[in-house]
């Protein structure tokens, strides 16, 4: 079952915040040498709000909870003001990153991070179109023509609850740069519990789980 983003934002912060804010000091490390505290399933359980977590470079788990809804997007924030947007599944936008992801475009209907599907009907490919702010505040675009593969079933553990996931890689070039994506699948319904998505050239990629899915 999921969870829609709950009251307001700030209401939803403060609910949750005795919860989450102690467990994570914000994304990406901490000054502090010894690891931030886990949360429970019981306690993920507790808070009213779908929730996922965030982690680069195998730092901590930072907690996000779904705050805001724009169309089909919805923003997750954790305490310390660090957020992600989804266009479904797909990370669309960041901030508090450093170098963020601005915006994200694909085809709607072929994007299976979009416009979710059963594993056997996603594409062989996709077309993902990332935005970046410039030196000057302008923004610019990247295009990557990604191809997707199935690595095999895995079983996946996500804070006490184990599914039995496909893994997808998706291989994904510019005439920039190329960089990977990596998609933990229900091979039925198509919800990817799990992924590594591409944030930016200076943040590489962003490791996320999802802990109560979003219930619009």
């Amino acid at each position: 079952t999921g969870s829609s983003g709950g009251d307001s934002g700030a209401a939803v912060l403060a609910s949750v915040g005795d919860v989450i804010a102690d467990q994570t000091s914000g994304l990406f490390g901490s000054d502090d040498a010894a690891p931030p505290p886990t949360l429970t399933r019981a306690q993920i359980n507790a808070i009213n709000a779908a929730l996922v977590t965030g982690s680069i470079d195998e730092s901590p788990d930072a907690f996000f909870v779904a705050l805001a809804i724009n169309g089909p997007r919805v923003t997750y924030m954790t305490p310390t003001r660090q957020s992600l947007t989804f266009d479904g599944m797909a990370l669309a936008a960041t901030h508090g990153l450093g170098v963020d992801l601005a915006g994200y475009k694909s085809d709607r209907e072929a994007d299976p991070l979009v416009t979710r599907r059963p594993l056997r009907d996603w594409p062989a490919r996709v077309t993902r179109i990332y935005r970046y702010h410039d030196a000057l505040g302008g923004l610019f675009t990247r295009t990557f023509e990604c191809a997707l593969r199935w690595i095999g079933t895995e079983p996946v553990e996500i804070y006490e609850l184990t599914y039995d996931l496909v893994h997808v890689e998706e291989l994904c070039a510019s005439p920039y740069r190329k960089m990977i994506n990596r998609y933990w699948v229900d091979e039925e319904t198509g919800f990817v519990w799990k992924s590594r998505q591409y944030v930016s050239p200076e943040r590489g990629s962003v490791d996320l789980k999802v802990l109560t899915p979003f219930a619009p």
